[in-house]
């Protein structure tokens, strides 16, 4: 009889641990999804106040396309933007074509001055970008420049990148907007713009890195810092991730 009570003592013992166990798991799963859905909120909002703030801010000719997805979210496109808009800026070099470069245009049209170049893997993309500058009003202050992708390699690595060969002018930009080429075309696919373009910036020149929630654009950046002393990093928790660097003296 002792030994009968003794079992049901710890299979009800050995139950109670297994429902604490299981109540604790849910317990720090819905404080875990609450703190997303707080942040997803947050990211929200500032996404939606970012977007007024560019259509209070600039005088667009027509409705900006969509944002989000492929394309730049409005947080990272009011980054970029208030850039543009500093008076000793005024050549950004664009790694992808789309929103971002009707936003750059748009900032130094507004201010006056300044000129963006977009290099663009994509013919049929880069015709669409082209066109929609021409829609609204901007061809002056961009240049969509078509740059198939090549096979090359970089310290023994393969990468396919952009042939910009005596594609973009000799001149030193004031930034670098790299939001491409696509993640699919190779491994840590956004790396070559460091040994590729870092030295068309001047001194103190921004690079704007989008997509810093992915490993690989991380990689990339924890690359890019090694290589180039003197190089600091701020970090902007954007809804998909903004690397912002300076380059060093």
């Amino acid at each position: 009889m002792d030994y009968i009570i003794l079992t049901l003592l710890l299979t009800n013992l050995a139950i109670v641990l297994y429902l604490f166990l299981k109540i604790k798991k849910i317990h720090l799963f819905c404080w875990d999804l609450s703190d997303k859905i707080s942040v997803g909120i947050a990211q929200s909002v500032r996404n939606v106040e970012a977007l007024d703030y560019l259509y209070r801010k600039f005088n667009f000719s027509e409705p900006l396309p969509p944002t989000m997805g492929f394309a730049g979210s409005p947080d990272f496109l009011r980054l970029i933007a208030d850039y543009a808009l500093n008076d000793n800026v005024e050549k950004i070099l664009e790694c992808s074509s789309g929103i971002s470069t009707i936003v750059i245009a748009q900032a130094f049209k507004t201010k006056g001055k300044g000129h963006v170049y977009s290099l663009e893997n994509d013919a049929k993309y880069a015709d669409i970008t082209r066109n929609t500058l021409k829609k609204y009003g901007l061809e002056e202050w961009a240049t969509v420049i078509t740059a198939p992708l090549v096979e090359m390699k970089l310290s023994g690595d393969q990468y396919a990148w952009y042939d910009f060969s005596d594609k973009i002018p000799d001149v030193t930009f004031d930034g670098l907007v790299i939001d491409g080429p696509p993640w699919s075309v190779s491994k840590n696919a956004r790396y070559p713009a460091g040994p590729h373009l870092f030295p068309k910036l001047r001194a103190q020149g921004h690079i704007f890195l989008d997509d810093y929630i992915r490993e690989e654009e991380q990689a990339a950046v924890e690359i890019w810092l090694s290589e180039n002393p003197g190089m600091s990093l701020i970090k902007h928790p954007f809804m998909k991730g903004c690397a912002e660097l300076i380059k060093g003296p």
